[in-house]
């Protein structure tokens, strides 16, 4: 069997504290042909110090030598890498055991240009959300080893799926041969503040059919602590830490659309940059109006806070505006939509199929302190060697807030 080289971005700022639990995930990968790339955006904390103290060979250490935006380092980082796959993993994220391994036999058996699978989610004891600190969530789904992308992209735009189901470039793996096609063209790789989102674009309409795996064994764990970018996002107080989805003002958001909290705006936002760099394919060329993604906004907007409710439909009327949008049609969204409270959102969760396949693991059951121990108990729940009696299906998540509620 070949064993082909990968190579795993770990871009960073300031994070030394869990960058050195998702380090330990990568160097303990029992895989020779394997490069760790921390890219570090000119951080003032001991990150170079964590990166090197390993002592591990396929570890390399680069520093951008000035503060640069979050997709400025990520263009940085992968121009250092000429071979191979290649995947970007945050710093507050893990491999699980053996996934690298795992990925090399895909490739080998299935000669593919990206490899994704679902991600297991994690969330940091440190985690914003109280009623989340330390749980791990499996998330089953229905999708096909070689799925039909574009039919994936149709449903990611409409958000009846999350575009982490894409092939992209965090923690999916994707050719280097295929990244250097699509820099052909658009000369940078990352054309939007939103490098995650972008990639799972741009990836997407220029891969060829058949050439997308989809492993229905996850391999990654997305992990949320007080310094994700998600988490700092979601939450009702700003982290510091944090560094802020909006603050990448290297590359501004695009012309049409005005900067808000919303993930049906950013996809749309990074579909419209892929259309600009000239990489759209013609069967994707229409795949959705604004108007609806305005709409779709609105709809998930209704389980937000009332304050952040209050932003987004200001900025969602703007951007109708903007673009002319009949006046009528826009109020008619308005109206449609209005605040609900958060049990009416882990209701309209429980009901949603997509989290009707949810299942909560309490991580201090196993006193898991960090990403690292929880690669480890994901990896034994995986191959069936925990069978974890504190599981939960999401669908009883809401009669769980509705009792805290009533306790206070």
């Amino acid at each position: 069997m070949t064993q082909y080289k990968f190579t795993i971005i770990v871009p960073t700022k300031n994070r030394a504290d869990t960058l050195y639990w998702t380090l330990k995930t990568c160097v303990e990968q029992q895989y020779e042909n394997l490069d760790i790339l921390v890219s570090d955006n000119f951080s003032t904390d001991n990150t170079k110090d964590v990166a090197l103290g390993f002592k591990d060979a396929r570890i390399k250490y680069i520093n951008t030598g000035a503060a640069i935006s979050m997709s400025g380092n990520w263009e940085f980082a992968l121009s250092h890498v000429q071979e191979g796959y290649v995947t970007f993993l945050g710093d507050d994220d893990a491999f699980l055991p053996g996934a690298i391994t795992g990925i090399n036999k895909i490739v080998n058996e299935t000669n593919c240009d990206a490899v994704n699978a679902a991600c297991i989610e994690y969330n940091w004891p440190d985690h914003l959300n109280p009623l989340h600190k330390n749980k791990m969530f499996f998330i089953k789904n229905s999708i096909e080893t070689n799925p039909d992308v574009h039919d994936i992209l149709l449903k990611v735009l409409h958000c009846e799926m999350p575009y982490s189901t894409l092939p992209w470039l965090y923690k999916g793996f994707v050719s280097v041969a295929l990244l250097r096609k699509i820099k052909e063209v658009s000369k940078l790789f990352f054309n939007s503040r939103n490098p995650d989102v972008y990639s799972a674009i741009a990836v997407a309409n220029a891969i060829q059919k058949g050439k997308f795996y989809y492993s229905k064994t996850p391999f990654a764990i997305n992990g949320a602590s007080s310094h994700s970018n998600g988490a700092s996002h979601s939450a009702k107080s700003k982290n510091a830490g944090a560094v802020e989805f909006n603050s990448d003002l290297n590359i501004p958001f695009h012309k049409d659309l005005i900067t808000c909290t919303s993930f049906p705006v950013y996809v749309y936002e990074s579909y419209l940059q892929v259309k600009d760099a000239g990489l759209l394919k013609a069967e994707n060329a229409e795949l959705i109006k604004l108007d609806e993604v305005l709409e779709k906004a609105m709809e998930l907007a209704q389980y937000t806070d009332k304050s952040m409710h209050q932003k987004l439909q200001k900025a969602i009327l703007e951007i109708g505006s903007k673009n002319n949008i009949d006046d009528h049609k826009m109020a008619s969204i308005i109206k449609k939509y209005p605040n609900k409270n958060m049990l009416a959102r882990f209701a309209n969760k429980a009901k949603n199929r997509y989290f009707s396949n949810v299942m909560q693991i309490n991580m201090d059951d196993y006193n898991v302190k960090n990403v690292y121990d929880a690669a480890y108990i994901a990896d034994k729940i995986v191959k069936k060697e925990i069978n974890p009696s504190s599981a939960k299906a999401i669908a009883t998540i809401a009669g769980d807030i509705k009792t805290i509620f009533k306790s206070k």
